[in-house]
């Protein structure tokens, strides 16, 4: 069973900048989104409205990745919502 868990961490995310940052593998992306596998079936999905998205991540994972983003996210909220489905 997959696990998706996405986080509401701000305004906006920088996505054009995210992109020339991360080295994960790019399997989509536009001007609005961008999805990566950063792992044999991990993947993470960004986008620009401050919507991250995390599937089969653990908790600690998403938190490190969360940290990366940080510097790319406009009006970031001081304390993220978040949804499990």
């Amino acid at each position: 069973m997959n696990k998706v868990i996405s986080y509401q961490v701000a305004d906006s995310i920088d996505i054009k900048s995210l992109k020339a940052a991360f080295t994960g593998k790019l399997i989509y992306g536009d001007a609005d989104e961008l999805f990566y596998e950063t792992s044999v079936n991990n993947y993470v999905y960004i986008f620009k409205y401050g919507v991250v998205s995390f599937l089969n991540y653990k908790p600690t994972d998403c938190g490190s990745f969360l940290q990366f983003i940080e510097p790319f996210c406009k009006n970031r909220f001081a304390e993220a919502l978040s949804d499990e489905f």
